[in-house]
């Protein structure tokens, strides 16, 4: 079985703000043994990849309920409200992706648009049988290896995975179509714009007005819109996306001070930086930069 993985500090909400490898790159992973006979309904902002090992349960995607049987592989936009529901004792494995974690490496020359199922399905099902399956599972069980582990090769590592798990999703809507079982509405479709537009641009002093204007939208619509449909504001969405690039950073940039940090990601003071840095993830950046460097030595020595 795979270790389940705590919600609350993946969203920077208390533990002690020390993520290893899988968490510095905003993927989740969740196998475990549950019931539950009501569904616990949300959304986000990042992908989401879900696949069922076993039991009895289905998943809900806005107005479509899927019965799931083991090898069900389901993607979804993240944006559209989603949940499931137990109704025996079940396994399954959960990851939501952070489209940019894993761009380095799917955005090599030749290489085909692995995120493409997400942006034409919206959301996709596929059940795996025989070899599939097995494949499908040995590359989570790779992720699972490298997600709890800290240091840049298994961070690396860990991406390189990932990014194979994208691979055999593109794989399987090429070979059979993944079905598509609910198209995103207009509102989600603005909103991602919204989101592809911050990525761009996130690391400098990204204003209101700036924002609006590269998405076409007025910046009245753009906030209530992005509120409405993902729970948290614009101004939210962009530090929570900064904070977890300088997790990244403070990982594989160890030369970089955090003054430097601050500045690649679009801080005007350090000091707002490393405010806001506690705020997310419970410690300074300095305190997170030393405890990461003694698990890191801790480990080595083992």
């Amino acid at each position: 079985m795979y270790v389940g993985r705590i919600w609350a500090q993946l969203n920077g909400k208390g533990g002690s703000g020390m993520e290893p490898a899988g968490q510095l790159l905003n993927y989740f992973v969740h196998h475990l043994s549950s019931f539950r006979t009501k569904p616990f309904y949300h959304s986000h902002t990042d992908y989401e990849v879900y696949y069922f090992h076993g039991g009895s349960g289905s998943v809900l995607v806005g107005e479509t309920s899927i019965d799931l049987v083991p090898g069900d592989l389901i993607i979804m936009n993240g944006i559209k409200r989603h949940g499931s529901v137990m109704r025996d004792t079940c396994a399954r494995t959960m990851l939501r992706i952070e489209e940019s974690s894993v761009q380095p490496l799917v955005q090599l020359p030749g290489t085909v648009d692995l995120f493409r199922p997400f942006r034409e399905l919206q959301n996709g099902h596929w059940r795996l049988t025989g070899s599939r399956k097995e494949e499908v599972e040995h590359i989570l069980a790779k992720i699972d290896r490298f997600y709890n582990q800290p240091g840049q090769v298994n961070v690396t590592r860990l991406r390189m995975a990932v990014a194979e798990l994208l691979l055999f999703i593109y794989d399987c809507d090429e070979r059979q179509p993944g079905r598509r079982e609910d198209a995103a509405g207009e509102k989600e479709s603005h909103v991602r714009n919204v989101i592809a537009y911050i990525e761009q641009h996130y690391m400098r002093d990204l204003s209101l007005d700036e924002l609006a204007q590269g998405v076409h939208f007025s910046k009245y619509y753009v906030l209530r819109l992005f509120k409405e449909v993902t729970g948290m504001t614009v101004f939210e969405y962009i530090r929570r996306r900064r904070i977890n690039e300088a997790k990244l950073l403070f990982t594989l940039n160890k030369a970089e001070t955090v003054t430097d940090i601050s500045y690649r990601l679009g801080f005007k003071q350090p000091t707002h930086f490393s405010r806001l840095f506690k705020q997310f993830v419970g410690q300074s950046p300095e305190q997170y930069r030393k405890q990461l460097e003694i698990m890191l030595a801790d480990r080595n020595d083992r």
